[in-house]
């Protein structure tokens, strides 16, 4: 017999098909007993644990249940716009000034060096932050729009971890902290493996990557905090990228960081963002493209104080450069 899902006093059979928005998926399991009707079904559904992220992945094929409806069913999903001061900024090395000249040979490779320089301005910074962050036993999802700098800042993650102060810090206890890091050529192990020793630990974890290699198709729902270190470079990889986090299965609240750094690539980047999500929101649907929109740039009282400090900084080594 066959049902509609868009009525839930029609009965399931069990064993003939639900027509989900014109796609027929097959329930011909002991799941759905012939006679329920969808919501009976459902409620059986809920009732077994080991059930529940099934229903939510029928629920999420299906074409009548919008994102923002299934999110509902999903903890927190919060965004935070971090501000890196200009104080905080280093000078871009021989090393990355060299590399951006190099891939600035057209238009497309002048902004891709603009990125680079941005990306080796805040490293130091970045890995001091999300070096914070695993301290509270935070699991993190950095990513990366270039290989170059997937490798550098796992590096220098790594060694602030390695040093005693931030062991020292901790708040507590408990195991070391698992950092990985992966992209198109190389990781830290395969990819699949590295997935799921982090979906598996308990403690503290980050996997560094690139967007392209862990944006999508993999399930990383086992996620405190996913950190745009470079903020994607349009919005298929924003969308993509929050996908892995927030889905079935989602275990914790989870936030999407998007530091930035002043004056560099990142404020040029976030401009051309925050005109295409909502664009884009508007054409699927999906509301928190908006949210993540309004989101980016968002700044707090306390960063609004920090970044004017960082500014009067700034104007008087210029009025004692002129003094002298």
């Amino acid at each position: 017999m066959t049902t509609s899902s868009d009525d839930p006093t029609v009965p399931f059979t069990g064993y003939g098909e639900a027509f989900h928005g014109g796609f027929a998926y097959n329930y011909d399991g002991p799941y759905l007993d012939q006679g329920r009707t969808g919501s009976e079904a459902e409620a059986e559904l809920r009732s077994r644990p080991h059930m529940k992220e099934l229903l939510w992945r029928l629920r999420w094929c299906s074409v009548r249940a919008s994102s923002d409806e299934l999110r509902k069913e999903l903890p927190a999903l919060s965004y935070e716009t971090v501000f890196v001061p200009a104080a905080d900024l280093v000078a871009v090395s021989q090393e990355a000034a060299k590399e951006a000249k190099k891939m600035g040979r057209n238009a497309t490779g002048e902004w891709w060096g603009r990125i680079i320089k941005a990306g080796a301005q805040k490293r130091p910074w970045m890995a001091r932050y999300v070096a914070r962050l695993l301290q509270d036993d935070r699991k993190i999802l950095c990513f990366c729009g270039l290989r170059g700098e997937v490798e550098k800042l796992f590096e220098a993650i790594q060694k602030f971890v390695a040093s005693p102060a931030w062991a020292a810090a901790r708040q507590r206890g408990g195991q070391p902290a698992l950092l990985s890091w992966v992209h198109g050529g190389g990781g830290s192990g395969p990819i699949k493996q590295v997935v799921e020793d982090y979906m598996a630990y308990d403690g503290p974890a980050i996997i560094v990557c690139t967007y392209d290699t862990l944006g999508q198709s993999y399930n990383l729902q086992h996620t405190h905090d996913l950190v745009m270190a470079q903020l994607p470079l349009h919005v298929l990889q924003a969308v993509q990228a929050i996908g892995r986090v927030s889905r079935p299965g989602q275990k914790y609240p989870a936030r999407v960081i998007m530091p930035m750094a002043e004056g560099t690539a990142d404020m040029l980047q976030a401009d051309h963002l925050r005109v295409a999500l909502p664009k884009a929101g508007a054409v699927t649907g999906d509301s928190e493209l908006s949210r993540l929109a309004d989101q980016l740039g968002a700044v707090s009282p306390e960063q609004e104080e920090t970044m004017y400090a960082s500014f009067l900084s700034r104007v008087l080594q210029l009025e004692d450069s002129e003094d002298e």
